[in-house]
C-alpha cells in the first residue's frame, strides 16, 4: 500500500437539518459520536429501532428511541442506519425507505472530522467513517458502505454497497470488495483481489486470492471453511 495521500476530512456538509439514527445498539451509539463532532449544523431528534425505548445504554445518551424505522417515512429528515451487519443494515434500509427514492436520497454521508479521506475518494450515501479510518486517493465507498476505526481503504480500492470494515481492516490498492461483504477485525484484502458479494473474512486473515460470493474464508492466508450452501468446510 503506497503512503497516505489523504488530507483529514473537514465534516460533510450534507449534515444540517434534522437527522435519525436508524438502530439503537452499539454501533448506532458510535454513530451518534460522530455527528455530535461534525457540528451544531444539525438536530439529532432519536433513534429508529424495534429495541425497546427503556435500555439504560439509550437512556445514559439522553436520547430517544423514536419507534420503528417505518416512521422515517413520516419524518421524512436525512438519516443514516448504523448497524454493523450489513444484511441488517440493508434490511432495515428497505424498512426504512421501501420504494421511496426520494426518501432514500436523504441518507447522509457521516464522516468524522479527523478521518483522513482523500479528496479524490468518492462516498455514496449513508456512508459512514470513524475517527482513524483512511480513505486513499481513488478509492470509492459506494451507497452505505460502513468502516469501522483504523480501518484502511487503499488507493483505487472499490468498495460495492454495503460493504463493512471491521476494526483495522485494511483493504489494499486497486482490491474490489463487491456488496455487503464483511471484514474481521484486523483482516486484510491484498492489492488486486476481489472478494464476492456477501462473503464473511475472517478476523485477522490475510486474502491473497479471488474469493467467491457468499463463503466464509479464515487463515493466513486464507482458507476456505464455508460454503455458500452454508455448510462448513474441514
Amino acid at each position: 500500500m503506497s503512503p497516505c495521500t489523504a488530507r483529514p476530512n473537514e465534516g460533510d456538509e450534507h449534515v444540517d437539518g434534522d437527522v435519525v439514527i436508524i438502530g439503537a445498539g452499539g454501533h448506532a451509539r458510535e454513530a451518534l459520536d460522530v455527528l455530535e463532532a461534525v457540528g451544531e449544523r444539525h438536530r439529532f431528534l432519536g433513534f429508529l429501532s424495534d429495541d425497546p425505548t427503556d435500555r439504560p445504554e439509550v437512556r445514559r445518551r439522553g436520547v430517544a428511541v423514536l419507534g420503528p424505522p417505518e416512521r422515517l417515512a413520516e419524518l421524512r429528515c436525512r438519516f443514516v442506519v448504523a448497524v454493523g451487519s450489513p444484511l441488517v443494515r440493508r434490511r432495515l434500509l428497505e424498512r426504512a425507505t421501501g420504494s421511496d427514492d426520494e426518501l432514500g436520497d436523504l441518507a447522509i454521508r457521516l464522516v468524522h472530522p479527523t478521518a483522513v479521506v482523500s479528496e479524490d475518494a468518492e462516498l455514496g450515501r449513508g456512508v459512514y467513517v470513524p475517527a482513524g479510518a483512511i480513505v486513499q486517493a481513488g478509492a470509492t465507498l459506494s451507497d452505505h458502505v460502513h468502516l469501522n476505526a483504523n480501518a484502511v481503504v487503499g488507493v483505487d480500492a472499490q468498495l460495492d454497497d454495503f460493504a463493512t470494515l471491521s476494526p483495522g481492516a485494511v483493504v489494499e490498492r486497486q482490491a474490489h470488495l463487491e456488496e455487503g461483504v464483511m471484514l474481521g477485525a484486523g483482516a486484510m484484502v491484498c492489492q488486486g483481489v476481489e472478494v464476492g458479494a456477501w462473503s464473511v473474512v475472517g478476523a485477522g486473515s490475510v486474502v491473497t486470492k479471488a474469493v467467491p460470493r457468499g463463503v466464509t474464508v479464515t487463515g493466513v492466508p486464507h482458507r476456505l471453511v464455508r460454503g455458500p450452501d452454508g455448510r462448513a468446510r474441514p
